[in-house]
C-alpha cells in the first residue's frame, strides 16, 4: 500500500493537476512521473474520471453524482441561467 498526504489540516500539498482529455486513450499517454498521486483527468468522450494512485497508475474512479451519469440535471440548470440571463440584458439585436 502507498499513500501521499494531499492536505493536513489546512495546509494542502501542491502538485496536484487537473486534465482534460479526448478519449480514454490519451490518458495513458499523460507523462506521469512528475505528478503526485491524486491527480485527476476528466474524458470528455466517456464522462469517465481517473485518478492517479500512489503507483503512477490512472485508476477510473466511480462517478459520485449519483444519477445516470450524463449530468442532465446539471446542464437543464445551466441552460435555465442562461435563458433568464439572455433575458435580462438592456440591448438585445434585432434579427433580420
Amino acid at each position: 500500500m502507498g499513500y501521499h498526504i494531499i492536505k493536513n489540516g489546512n495546509k494542502v500539498t501542491y502538485g496536484l493537476i487537473e486534465f482534460i482529455a479526448d478519449t480514454e486513450t490519451d490518458v495513458t499517454k499523460i507523462p506521469v512521473l512528475l505528478l503526485s498521486p491524486g491527480s485527476k483527468c476528466f474524458v470528455i468522450e466517456t464522462s469517465s474520471t481517473y485518478m492517479l494512485n500512489t503507483s503512477k497508475a490512472w485508476k477510473k474512479i466511480a462517478n459520485s453524482g449519483g444519477g445516470t451519469g450524463t449530468g442532465s440535471a446539471e446542464i437543464i440548470a445551466l441552460e435555465n441561467k442562461v435563458d433568464k440571463l439572455s433575458n435580462n440584458v438592456l440591448y438585445k439585436p434585432s434579427v433580420e
